[in-house]
């Protein structure tokens, strides 16, 4: 019966120290950086939805504001794809 304790307990712990590390760590954390992400979503769509618009109605014309609106997209775009290569850049580094 002891041994079969003891195997019992090696088990747990070999289950414990596999799970270990995984997960979210810090929660208050994982809250601030989920908040701040989704405040900043919710503004960046809302202010894109109703930008053009009020553009217009200030007297901009249409070509203005969807070359205005365009920019703003490809500029997202290319800075979404500098962030996801800049740490890869960075560890090729010697």
């Amino acid at each position: 019966m002891r041994h079969k304790d003891q195997r019992q307990r090696a088990a747990r712990q070999a289950q414990a120290a596999a799970t270990e590390g995984w997960g979210i760590l810090s929660p208050p954390t994982f809250a601030s950086v989920l908040s701040i992400g989704v405040l900043d979503g919710s503004v960046r769509n809302a202010l894109l939805t109703f930008v053009p618009f009020l553009l217009m109605a200030k007297g901009v014309s249409e070509v203005s504001t969807s070359l205005m609106l365009t920019v703003i997209f490809a500029g997202g775009a290319v800075g979404k794809l500098g962030v996801a290569y800049w740490p890869i850049s960075w560890a090729q580094r010697p």
